[in-house]
C-alpha cells in the first residue's frame, strides 16, 4: 500500500462534538475475548477432540481471521489515510501499526497451520498442542500489543482531528466493502461466545471459557440454543 502523507499538519474538526468509535471498540473487546478464549480452548484439548471440537475450532478461527482481516484492511485503505492526511504518518505511529498489521497477518497463518496439525491423527498430539498453544498465546499477544498503540496514540488523534460528518463518511466506505455473508458472523460475533461444539465436550464447557448463546453459525457448525444448567463449569 502507499505511504501516508508524512508531511501533514493536525486539523481540527469541524466541530465540538466527536466521533462516535463504538463499534471499533466493540471489535477491538471481540478480537481480544476471542484471543483468550482460542488460547483456552487449546488447552483443554483432548486426542479424542480429533473428531468434533478441533475441527469446529479450525472453523472457527478461519471465521475469526477473517474478521481480524478485514478490519485491517479497512483501517489500511480508509481510516489510517484519512488520519494521515490530518496529523502525518509520524505522529499516528503509522510505521508501527502497520509492522503489527503484517506481524499479525504471520501469527494468523501461524495459528491456522498449527490447528491444522493439532486436527490430523498420523501427527503426535501433545507435540502438536503444545505448538498450537504458543502460536494461540503469540497471536493473543500481538493483538494486545497492537491495540495498546491504535488505541493509546492513534486514538485519541482522530478523536481530535476527525469530525463527525467525515467519520460518518469514512464509515459508509467501510460499510460497503461488506457482504451479507460477513454480517452474518459479524453482527452475533461482537457479543455473543465461541460456538458450543469449540467449547464444549463429554457435556461440560472448557474450563475459562465463559457461557453464552450459541451463535448461528454459515457453516452450520451450531444452532441458536441456551446452554444446560449442568454444561455449565
Amino acid at each position: 500500500m502507499s505511504h501516508p502523507n508524512p508531511t501533514a499538519t493536525s486539523t481540527a474538526p469541524r466541530s465540538a462534538e466527536r466521533p462516535n468509535l463504538a463499534m471499533v471498540f466493540a471489535i477491538h473487546g471481540a478480537l481480544t475475548r476471542d484471543a483468550d478464549l482460542m488460547v483456552a480452548c487449546i488447552a483443554d484439548l483432548q486426542p479424542q477432540d480429533r473428531v468434533g471440537r478441533i475441527p469446529a475450532l479450525c472453523t472457527y478461527f478461519a471465521k475469526f481471521a477473517t474478521q481480524l482481516e478485514n478490519h485491517h484492511h479497512h483501517e489500511d485503505v480508509v481510516f489510517f489515510p484519512a488520519l494521515s492526511a490530518k496529523v502525518g504518518a509520524g505522529a499516528m505511529a503509522f510505521d508501527v501499526l502497520d509492522a503489527q498489521h503484517h506481524a499479525l497477518d504471520g501469527a494468523i497463518a501461524t495459528l491456522t497451520s498449527a490447528l491444522q496439525t493439532l486436527g490430523d491423527p498420523r501427527t503426535g498430539f501433545v507435540c502438536a498442542q503444545q505448538a498450537a498453544l504458543e502460536a494461540a498465546q503469540a497471536l493473543r499477544t500481538r493483538i494486545g500489543e497492537h491495540l495498546t498503540i491504535e488505541e493509546g496514540v492513534a486514538f485519541p488523534l482522530y478523536l481530535d482531528a476527525i469530525s463527525v460528518t467525515e467519520h460518518a463518511e469514512l464509515e459508509a466506505r467501510v460499510q460497503a466493502m461488506g457482504t451479507f455473508e460477513d454480517l452474518t458472523f459479524m453482527i452475533p460475533w461482537l457479543f455473543d461466545t465461541i460456538p458450543a461444539p469449540v467449547t464444549r465436550r463429554g457435556g461440560r464447557r472448557a474450563a475459562r471459557v465463559p457461557t453464552g448463546r450459541v451463535r448461528r453459525s454459515s457453516s452450520g457448525l451450531s444452532q441458536p440454543q441456551p446452554v444446560p444448567d449442568g454444561a455449565r463449569p
